[in-house]
């Protein structure tokens, strides 16, 4: 994830025992992306993760900020080998993210003092178009039976870009940062999009504290949050903003610098991002992508068998 765009945030969190889980019983879990490099998926298992996620994109198909990670088929295949070999085999349950890039969309202010705001058409034109490629990177490795499905975790959109962070070239500051309404309506319009491409898969949001409190709406309260904040604590509380709880924490990205938690290196970098969950291996695994079963796997076995046919007749 982007290093420059958590913040620490001043906050009173109160929460009841029945809405957090224990600290002695969160699983922990990393994200790593073509930063990380060559991952040693073994140590990370030996270590103690028992989930992951995976960066598979950044950005739109036709925004400047569009790339594919470079290492998101490398850390594919790797964990489908730890999870299949015949010897030893190990499960790390993982999910892929997409970096969303709202920001791209934002309007070029050269008056400070004005409200400039995209149209609503661009801003469901652009989030459409980044959940469409998010879809068309990560469907062939999101397989809906089998061994695969036993062991993946619903996908994440990564939001921490809003527009007007960044000066001008005589050093003057933007203003078209998205306002809340319109970074809640792109987040709410590429979940949306995602769930209907995938029949019904809808991402889990991620944001730091930051963003979830001062940034976004409660329109999308709803969401399952993976929230980052740095405490390097994993024992607490990371304060949620307008969500009712969380669901993952990244609490640190400082991952082989502890060496009390993770030891040996799990990357060829020197820092990685590390998580927990709000429970136990099972509440994880509430998390996995159900496969299709009675009348839904009838329909897509004869969608499949259609399709099968028509091929036929035109060969």
């Amino acid at each position: 994830m982007k290093r420059l765009h958590v913040l620490s945030v001043a906050f009173v969190l109160l929460t009841s025992v029945a809405e957090t889980a224990s600290a002695q019983t969160r699983v922990h879990g990393i994200d790593v992306s073509q930063f990380q490099s060559n991952m040693n998926w073994d140590t990370a298992y030996n270590q103690g993760v028992r989930f992951a996620f995976v960066r598979a994109s950044r950005g739109g198909t036709s925004g400047p900020g569009f790339v594919n990670d470079t290492e998101y088929a490398d850390n594919v295949s790797l964990l489908s080998t730890l999870a299949t070999r015949a010897s030893n085999p190990r499960t790390i349950y993982s999910g892929f993210y997409h970096y969303g890039r709202p920001d791209l969309i934002s309007v070029a202010n050269t008056n400070p003092s004005a409200d400039q705001q995209p149209t609503l058409t661009t801003i469901i034109n652009s989030a459409k178009d980044e959940a469409q490629h998010f879809w068309s990177v990560i469907d062939q490795d999101m397989s809906r039976s089998g061994v695969d499905a036993s062991r993946r975790l619903r996908p994440v959109l990564d939001v921490e870009e809003r527009g007007g962070e960044d000066a001008d070239a005589n050093g003057v500051p933007d203003t078209d940062a998205l306002t809340k309404a319109n970074l809640s309506r792109w987040v709410d319009e590429f979940l949306n999009e995602f769930s209907t491409l995938s029949s019904g898969i809808r991402p889990i949001l991620y944001m730091n504290t930051n963003y979830a409190t001062n940034f976004v709406d409660s329109s999308i309260a709803d969401e399952k949050l993976w929230v980052a904040n740095w405490t390097d604590d994993p024992t607490g509380n990371p304060g949620d903003g307008v969500f009712p709880g969380w669901s993952f924490w990244q609490y640190s990205s400082a991952g082989n610098d502890l060496g009390d938690e993770y030891g040996a290196s799990v990357s060829e970098t020197a820092d990685i991002d590390l998580n927990v969950a709000n429970g136990d291996i099972n509440f994880v695994r509430t998390f996995l992508i159900p496969e299709p079963t009675g009348a839904t796997l009838a329909l897509l076995l004869g969608l499949a068998h259609l399709g099968s046919r028509r091929r036929s007749r035109r060969a």
